[in-house]
This record gives structure tokens, sequence and C-alpha cells, in this order.
């Protein structure tokens, strides 16, 4: 078991478990940058619990004297195991779980997460307004809690049936296929950004116009569906934020005696682009509603270049951006650096730094990935 500290003088420790399957993913290292910049500000000391079977971990030697005791936990698997909860809760400590729904009915818990309930009330309301009716629901992980939600509104609000759910089983590629084969839709509403862009690399592919044969919606917002070709019209999960919020509840949670609950719902925005071309509808009467990439669901290949091409558009800044643009004008390196007042060796450490994270070879591959999504 390792601990790590942000901050030398703190005032409150924060104590953290990330699932070793989520650990790694683009949303988990948004989530944990929301929530290191959060206890940065309020000098609080940040300690992971790095341990492969969390159940094995001793509790008391790890919180020791604290007289609170919360743990957040990041992950998105369903938890069906209840000794997860009961070694807990016999060890006195309150869960915070982010952006995930526990299925089981335990006491010892609290969530911060999207309301992904509103979330497709919103789209679904969107799309129907614009006389989509004939709708799927794409790449939905079983072993996801929060796709468990999209599925659940789907069913019993949307009133759609099984038929028009394509589930990610491991493959986006086999997801692709069954939607292929499946029946004529005239929008798709996707789980995440990754499965909406694989979707629509398949469909061009098929010459299928996008959005003139079908309306492509996604959750997620991510930088590629803001800047992809066609832009991405999203449901935003901004993770960023959901750890900024964890950070609040846990101060709060901390400062509170046991037996204590919260629940803290981000409410998401609907992003209109151009994989709906662009259309905007008034959505302001009330909508009633129930309240390098290591993520095994995404292995494929195309999955895995989309992740990191998002791991590498949030890494860049405006001046990446332009280089990327002359690159793909076919300036050379010296005359970018004139334009940009930089040296070409600052020039060509920055597309080194691109080309690692995508693992381009060549400055004219990395640019020909970049524009397959984004026009440069």
């Amino acid at each position: 078991m390792k601990y790590g500290i942000l901050k030398l003088v703190i005032k409150m420790k924060v104590y953290v478990y990330i699932d070793p399957e989520y650990n790694g993913s683009v949303w988990c290292s948004q989530t944990l940058k929301g929530l290191s910049s959060e206890a940065a500000k309020r000098h609080y000391g940040v300690y992971f619990l790095e341990n492969e079977d969390i159940l094995s971990v001793n509790l008391d030697k790890v919180y020791g004297e604290e007289e609170r005791r919360v743990l957040i936990v990041l992950t998105t698997r369903v938890i069906t195991d209840g000794r997860f909860y009961d070694h807990f809760a016999k060890n006195g400590v309150s869960l915070l779980f982010v952006n995930h729904q526990s299925s089981l009915s335990a006491d010892n818990y609290s969530n911060v997460l999207v309301d992904y309930r509103k979330g497709m009330a919103q789209v679904i309301k969107y799309l129907s307004a614009l006389g989509k009716h004939s709708t799927a629901l794409f790449a939905i992980n079983p072993a996801s809690s929060t796709d468990q939600i999209k599925k659940e509104y789907f069913l019993s609000v949307a009133l759609k049936s099984e038929d028009d759910i394509i589930y990610n089983n491991g493959s986006l590629d086999e997801c692709c296929e069954k939607f292929g084969k499946g029946e004529k839709y005239d929008s798709v509403i996707c789980a995440n950004d990754v499965a909406a862009y694989c979707l629509m690399n398949y469909l061009r592919k098929k010459g299928i116009s996008i959005p003139g044969d079908i309306y492509v919606v996604s959750f997620g917002d991510s930088l590629l569906s803001q800047l992809g070709s066609p832009s991405l019209t999203t449901i935003s999960v901004d993770h960023t934020r959901l750890g900024r919020q964890a950070l609040h509840a846990y101060s709060y949670l901390y400062k509170r005696s046991n037996g204590i609950r919260t629940s803290v719902y981000v409410t998401p925005v609907l992003n209109v682009r151009e994989s709906t071309d662009n259309r905007k509808v008034s959505l302001k009467e009330r909508v009633t509603v129930g309240t390098t990439v290591n993520d095994p669901m995404y292995s494929d290949a195309t999955a895995k270049r989309i992740l990191n091409l998002e791991t590498m558009l949030a890494s860049c800044d405006e001046n990446d951006f332009k280089i990327l643009k002359s690159i793909n004008e076919g300036k050379t390196y010296s005359t970018i650096s004139e334009e940009l007042f930089m040296s070409e060796k600052t020039v060509s450490y920055r597309v080194s730094c691109m080309r690692s994270i995508l693992g381009c070879s060549t400055k004219e591959e990395l640019c020909e990935i970049v524009s397959e999504h984004i026009n440069l």
C-alpha cells in the first residue's frame, strides 16, 4: 500500500481509492485533476490507497486516530458484492462515490454524480422536437453503473425496447457491426464520445451521412467533440467539475457526525453542434424525471486512437494548435518558428510531445490522425 501526498502543510487528509479497472482512463485523470486542484487551494493532503485487493486493507492502520473516516471511491463498474460495503462499514468508513450509482441498499455511502436522468430527458425531448423518434442507444456497458441509469431511463421513460439498445461487451467494432445490421434509425444516443466517434467513422465508411441520414448525440463533451469534424452534439459530463464537487462533499462529510449522507447531482447541459445539423430548440418547459489507454472496455484500435487523441488535445495549448495547422499546410519548422516567435527546437519539441501521445513516427502521420477528426 502506498500513500501520495500533494501538500506538505495540510489542514485535512483526503483519502482516495481508485478501482484498478478505472485507473488510467481519461475520465479518471480528469476527475483527479479537479479533485487535486481543489485540494491544493484548501491545503488538504490527498492520499491514495493503492491495493489490488481493497478488502484486505487494514483501515485502522490507514486512518489511525482520525476522528472521521471518509473515503472517495472512483469507479464505474456495478458493485454487486455486499462485502465491499461491509468491509468499510464495520471499520466506520463512509464511502463517497464519484459518478457511480450504487446497486445495493447500503447505509454508509454518498454520491457525487452527473444527473444522467435529466441528461437523458433533455436529449430525448430534443430529438423528439426535431422529429426524430426512431432512436437507438449505443455502446451501453453492462458493467457500468452510470450506463445502467441511461438504459433504465431509455426503457421506462422513453418507452423503447431492448432491441433498440446496442451493448458494449468489450469491442466497439462489434457494436458498430451490430448497429449496421439492425434496424435503420434516424438518431442515436451514444454512451460516450469515444463510442460516438467510432460509430461515426463506421457510418462514414458505409456512405451514411451525419447529420444528413442520422443524428448523433453523445454523453461527454470532450475537446474532441468540440473540435471534431463533424463536431458532436453532447450532454456534458464534466469530470473535472465532478472532482471539485467530490472534494467539497468530502469536506462536508468529514466535518459532520457519522450517519450523515449526501447526494450531489451535477446538472448536465445540452450542447448542440454539427452532428445534429446545429438545430436548436427551446427546452424551457419543465422535464419530469425520476430522480495511454487502460480501460478494458475500449480495447479496439480505433477506440484507443480516439482516447489517445483526446488525451493529446487536452495537453495542447493555443500554440500547439497553430503548429498543427501550419504543419498541415506544409510549412517547415523554420517558417513556423518565425511566425510564432519561438525557436525551431521548441517547435520540434512540441511536435515530439504530441507524436509521443498518439504514437506517431512522423509529423505527417500526426496531422493525418488529427485531420481525420478535426478540420485543421
